[in-house]
């Protein structure tokens, strides 16, 4: 797992671009899904959430910033 610092800075430097999370879920598997980052909102960002665009499905999904295991 990514310390929660390096994925903030990571997520500040990239903006609203594209990028490939690969992130643990709540019931413990492993995730990877690309798709564009989006601002949160002042309650996602008080729980550690960062919503993202996921492009495959077509809808938004979001991860909790100190279960990234990896960003690109």
């Amino acid at each position: 797992m990514l310390n929660t610092t390096t994925v903030k800075d990571i997520i500040k430097s990239r903006g609203t671009r594209f990028c490939t999370v690969t992130f643990k879920t709540k019931l413990g598997q492993t995730r990877i899904v690309n798709g564009m980052l989006r601002t949160p909102k002042q309650h996602q960002k008080s729980l550690g959430l960062q919503p993202l665009w996921d492009v495959r499905e077509q809808r938004f999904t979001s991860f909790f910033i100190n279960s990234v295991e990896e960003i690109n």
